[in-house]
């Protein structure tokens, strides 16, 4: 695989070290090419697995294409030729191109099952509504430094509460923080609120990126967590399938 593109799915993955981590940030920050190819191939890679999990395609591709259009600062040619392409609903070409240059087309286990609710906060009335549309903004943008950081201001002063603690720990789980994810969701999944299983299912994910960064026995725990979320959870058929899909992998 070209070296280039080792380097973009190393950080799309998470698994770079955080001074490698930062130094690839600054680069796509001085380089348009680099940081054209990098949003090109992502948006590619959604739009693959939303077909690929059986979703409705047109409206889950127009949904990509939403989202990844409102963290676009420019409108670089590159990108409105790709835009135009996957909007007119030929994905054909992209997947022979990824297949070319040799890109895992179907990503990590976790890429393929990290689909994140909304975080819709600001219909109920709060006094501090601007900050709760810029996290909404932020979270919906996949600008996850800035929700993780409105986040925890907001919950500072207003107090901590279960959804909060959710999207701060899915934040924090998209920036490789796996550390403070961890810590989010193990209280959800310990407690006894609304988004208990939902703390189940995230903190299963989570000791998914550990396992697939290097931590094989986080394998095992993910399956642990999994086998408990009940049949009457929002979670739960989704917990089931990526189950069979460790124990395939492990069992190999």
């Amino acid at each position: 695989m070209n070296e280039r593109y080792e380097e973009i799915e190393r950080y799309l993955a998470g698994d770079m070290p955080e001074a490698e981590r930062l130094h690839f940030a600054a680069r796509l920050a001085e380089d348009e090419a680099l940081s054209d190819e990098l949003l090109a191939l992502k948006m590619a890679r959604e739009s693959i697995h939303r077909q690929s999990a059986n979703e409705p395609e047109v409206e889950e591709l127009r949904a990509v294409m939403r989202n990844a259009r409102k963290g676009l600062q420019k409108q670089r040619p590159i990108v409105k030729r790709l835009w135009f392409r996957i909007a007119s609903g030929i994905a054909a070409a992209i997947i022979l191109v990824l297949v070319y240059i040799g890109w895992p087309i179907n990503g990590s286990l976790y890429e393929q099952y990290a689909e994140h609710p909304h975080l819709e906060m600001t219909a109920r009335g709060s006094q501090d509504n601007v900050t709760i549309q810029e996290m909404e903004e932020a979270f919906g943008e996949e600008n996850y430094a800035a929700s993780a950081q409105l986040l925890e201001t907001y919950a500072t002063t207003n107090g901590w509460n279960s959804e909060l603690r959710l999207f701060a720990g899915i934040s924090q789980l998209e920036l490789n923080n796996l550390t403070s994810a961890q810590a989010q969701f193990e209280i959800l999944y310990a407690g006894e609120t609304a988004n208990k299983w939902a703390g189940g299912w995230y903190l299963a994910l989570t000791y998914l990126r550990k396992a697939e960064a290097g931590d094989k026995a986080a394998y095992q725990q993910s399956e642990e967590v999994l086998r408990e979320i009940p049949s009457g959870s929002d979670y739960h058929e989704q917990a089931g399938k990526l189950l069979e899909e460790i124990r395939g992998m492990t069992e190999e």
